[in-house]
């Protein structure tokens, strides 16, 4: 991650840098499924967290954005699979939405914040170590 001179880092836990992939559903309130299954990168990952990787936000009728205005209205349903681990299934909210415009065609990254007690187990870091 890249960071302007004058910023620091706000995050606690530093995030490990990988390369996971991942599918994701965005959910309403009533645990009804609003979107598709669909397919992302988890680029950096923390047991609080992490940032994926999209092409685009409009998934189907329904635009990420509204994630970010109603996280707490619009949660993910996250399922990673890391190397030789099986796969992870965790809730996510919407934290962040920024386009890395220094990429072909504008990638969109979306950071996620695993809610309380939703967090990834003990010993994730060394399943998802890179090697």
């Amino acid at each position: 991650m890249r960071l302007w001179p004058w910023k620091n880092e706000r995050r606690y836990f530093k995030r490990l840098d990988t390369d996971l992939p991942a599918v994701f559903c965005v959910y309403d309130a009533g645990q009804h499924r609003l979107t598709p299954p669909q397919e992302a990168r988890v680029i950096n990952l923390t047991h609080e967290g992490c940032c994926l990787t999209l092409n685009h936000l409009y998934l189907e009728g329904f635009h990420l954005a509204r994630c970010l205005e109603e996280p707490a209205t619009y949660p993910l349903e996250l399922t990673m699979r890391p190397p030789d681990s099986g796969v992870w299934r965790v809730q996510a909210n919407v934290r962040w939405i920024n386009r890395d415009l220094s990429l072909p065609g504008g990638e969109f990254h979306v950071g996620l914040a695993f809610p309380p007690g939703k967090q990834l187990s003990r010993g994730w870091r060394r399943l998802v170590a890179v090697k």
